[in-house]
Formats: structure tokens, C-alpha cells, sequence
């Protein structure tokens, strides 16, 4: 009876219990074809950054496998939960992630990385309000981090509140000034908030880095025609048809038609 009390004393701590449950998950995982994670002696550390290795490559099921072992093993692991609710985010489950982001804030109420992608899961659902406060409280921890910036930018387009838009790309654009996303998208909220001259600055800047970029061309083109500058259009119009995907086919059949419509025109003078 002693004997039989102190073998199951070994394995009745918190502990070893969260072994036992990983070791069962690895064998599972080992029988249905996964040979890379039947190591036993692998710790939740170790899994962690295994799944990140993952996570950066792409391979969101293998991480997300290994996020889920390292979670059973200890469950206090708030990266754990940060990285998997990032995995579940790129897969666009936003629910999921949105959970795991919520249990990541619970153990580190000022994780800027949990409001970051939090933010995000709540903007892919349509809450921008939700999204815009967790990016709000993540710009007080990482006052530097471009793609933030972006990201709540996006917020507050889908919310018609252009100008903060475009302070925050204002903001990305300082911190990260090659990237051409943030003048197109900039250009895009000049171009809802009818500013079709700043409009067409940032999708002209974006097309020096890049002359054959098709979204900047496409709306160049229809801010030149907004704009009266129809010659300028018509030349946006037809070197976006020249260089757009076949994929684009909805706005290819609308340039040719602003095409038309433009040379008619020009022809009546």
C-alpha cells in the first residue's frame, strides 16, 4: 500500500500531471505521422521555440501542434498563448485567436503583443472599436513599431475617420519609409477624404519605387479623372490594362471603359 501511495505520489503533482497529458498528446501526434515530435524529453521551452521556428516559416499546423504541447506542459506560458493565437490569426480563425490573445492578457495584462494581434483579430471581425483600443493601449509599450501604426490606420478608414488615418501612416512612413504600403494606403485615405492631389502624390511616389504596380496605377488613374487631369488618367487607365493580372478582370473591364469614355471625350474638342 505504501509502495502503491508513493508511485502514485510521483505523478499526482500539477506538474506531472501537465507530463502525462503532453506525453499522450506526443504519442498521438507520433502515430499520426508527425516523427518530428516523439522526443519525450522535449520541455515546454523547447517546444516554444520549435513552434516559433514554425510560426516564421509558415507552417501554422506544426506550430500550432507544438504551441498546444508546450501549453499542456505549462500552462502559465503566456508566449505560448501570444504565439498561438498569432498562428490562429494568420489562418483567420480570429475567434480562436482572440481566446488564446484573452488567456495571454490575463497572465501579462501589458503584453503590447497580445493587444497588437488582439487588435487585429477584433478588426478581421469587424470590431474596430475593440480593435482600436487594444492598439491604443500596445502604442503606449511599443511607440516605434511601424506595422502598429498601419494596422490602426486600417481601424480608422473602416470607421470614416481619415484624418487620424492618416497621422498614424503619417507616423508609419517616418518609422518605416520604404515600405510602399503605407503611401498607397495613405493615398487611399486622401482619396476618401476627397484630397485628390495628396491622393495622387503618394500612388506617383509609390510608382517611382515600383512603375508597374497595378492598384497604384488603377488608382492614379481615376484620381487624375476626378481630378480633371483626363490626360493623365488616360494614360494611368491604359498602362494599368497593360500590366494587370488576368485575376483583375473587374477592374480591367471598367479601366477599358473609362478608356472609351476618355477618348470620345477628347475627340468631341
Amino acid at each position: 500500500m505504501k509502495e502503491s501511495k508513493k508511485i502514485m505520489g510521483e505523478h499526482s503533482g500539477r506538474r506531472g500531471t501537465w507530463a502525462w497529458m503532453a506525453a499522450v498528446l506526443v504519442l498521438a501526434a507520433g502515430c499520426a505521422g508527425n516523427r518530428e515530435i516523439r522526443d519525450f524529453s522535449m520541455d515546454a521551452p523547447f517546444l516554444l521555440k520549435r513552434g516559433n521556428g514554425y510560426l516564421e516559416r509558415g507552417e501554422l499546423n506544426k506550430a500550432i501542434v507544438d504551441y498546444n504541447l508546450a501549453l499542456v506542459m505549462d500552462p502559465s506560458l503566456e508566449q505560448g498563448y501570444v504565439k498561438r493565437g498569432e498562428a490562429y490569426l494568420r489562418k483567420k480563425k480570429y475567434t480562436r485567436a482572440i481566446q488564446d490573445l484573452e488567456r495571454a492578457l490575463i497572465l501579462d495584462p501589458r503584453s503590447p503583443e497580445a493587444l497588437f494581434y488582439r487588435g487585429q483579430a477584433y478588426a478581421r471581425k469587424g470590431r474596430y472599436e475593440e480593435a482600436l483600443r487594444d492598439f491604443n493601449r500596445a502604442a503606449e509599450f511599443q511607440p516605434a513599431n511601424a506595422e502598429l501604426y498601419r494596422q490602426r490606420a486600417v481601424a480608422y478608414e473602416e470607421t470614416d475617420r481619415y484624418e487620424s488615418a492618416i497621422d498614424d501612416y503619417d507616423r508609419a512612413a517616418r518609422l518605416d519609409p520604404d515600405n510602399l504600403d503605407t503611401y498607397l494606403r495613405r493615398g487611399n485615405a486622401y482619396f476618401h477624404g476627397d484630397r485628390y492631389d495628396a491622393a495622387r502624390e503618394d500612388y506617383e511616389r509609390v510608382l517611382r519605387k515600383s512603375p508597374k504596380h497595378s492598384e497604384a496605377l488603377f488608382r492614379k488613374a481615376v484620381t487624375c479623372e476626378l481630378s480633371g487631369r483626363s490626360a493623365e488618367a488616360l494614360a494611368a487607365y491604359r498602362q494599368f490594362i497593360g500590366t494587370a493580372s488576368p485575376m483583375d478582370g473587374k477592374r480591367i473591364r471598367r479601366a477599358i471603359g473609362r478608356v472609351m469614355k476618355l477618348e470620345a471625350a477628347a475627340g468631341s474638342f
